[in-house]
């Protein structure tokens, strides 16, 4: 039987885009090692400061990223059409989650498709939802990399400029007409079904203000993690924060990295190099990865708890 004309090229971009992303993995992780060897006669000779009072209290804050999650995910179905009461899609987005650490997108998808359809949301609707937030997650992350740049004595200026043009930014980006065609473009390449046009812009500036309340809670527990561990200077405080989001979207678009994983402590690793001492951001990079499966694997035993 023939190919279809078209099935190769898509077949060999696939292959590549494998390849790709698997020397990516590859890189982080040997990067990681690198970075360990490299510094390991500072790690020994370092006198950390183990603080527990900020680590348990970045604990709650950290959790409050997936009930925002959860929240936005709940927000995103009831404009689809599919209302659910926020135990219920606390359940379904937590307990789906967990397949994140599967290799392969794939798995995602179909763990958030099978736990939303016991809800009685159609696959279509759930994997065009999907699209939706994360598109929107990732907008906000990407608003908060400026954030990198403010350090010294300007930081409320600095901090009040940057917000302002953050808000005017995602604002214009906030807008039906902008992102809901560009999220569409993707839908039509994956034959899925496309965001309704009737999305208000009320509704995008609602979830856009949900992502940005989520992200400054996960980068105030992850200053406070980085404080627990060892020595940090408070005027980098928001140049540190900011290295999270830019590291999680660093494991996003890594698909071959399941949860980002290798891919998202690498680069965090990196930025961090020269805010924190020598040796120190290694090891920040990897315990923000227990930190965060931790609280994860909390909130998934909460939500198992729960009734369907």
């Amino acid at each position: 039987m023939e190919t279809p004309t078209g099935e190769k090229p898509r077949s060999r971009l696939r292959s590549v885009a494998s390849i790709a992303t698997t020397i990516i993995l590859l890189a982080a992780v040997a990067y990681i090692i690198w970075q360990l060897v490299g510094q390991w006669h500072s790690l020994s000779r370092h006198r950390w400061t183990l603080r527990p009072a900020p680590a348990l209290l970045s604990l709650p804050l950290a959790a409050a990223w997936f009930l925002c999650r959860a929240w936005l995910w709940r927000l995103i179905l009831a404009r689809f059409g599919h209302p659910l009461a926020y135990g219920r899609a606390f359940r379904t987005f937590m307990l789906a989650e967990l397949s994140r650490y599967l290799p392969g997108t794939v798995w995602h998808v179909l763990g958030r498709s099978y736990y939303a359809n016991r809800q009685g949301v159609p696959a279509a609707v759930t994997l065009t939802a999907m699209i939706l937030e994360l598109a929107l997650v990732a907008l906000t992350a990407i608003a908060f990399l400026p954030l990198r740049a403010i350090g010294g004595g300007r930081v409320f200026q600095d901090l009040a400029i940057w917000a302002i043009a953050a808000v005017l930014v995602l604002l214009v980006f906030a807008h039906p007409r902008v992102i809901v065609p560009i999220v569409n473009v993707g839908l039509r390449r994956l034959k899925k079904q496309t965001i309704p046009a009737r999305l208000r812009y009320r509704d995008i500036a609602e979830m856009l203000g949900l992502c940005a309340l989520m992200w400054v809670c996960i980068c105030a527990a992850f200053v406070l993690l980085v404080w627990s561990i060892g020595p940090m200077e408070w005027g980098r405080a928001v140049a540190i924060a900011a290295s999270f989001p830019a590291a999680w979207f660093a494991g996003l678009v890594s698909i071959a990295s399941p949860g980002g994983l290798g891919v998202r402590e690498g680069a965090l690793a990196a930025l961090l190099s020269g805010l924190l001492p020598a040796g120190m951001p290694v090891v920040v990079a990897l315990a923000s990865r227990l930190w965060l499966t931790v609280v994860e694997l909390v909130c998934a035993a909460v939500a198992w708890c729960l009734r369907e």
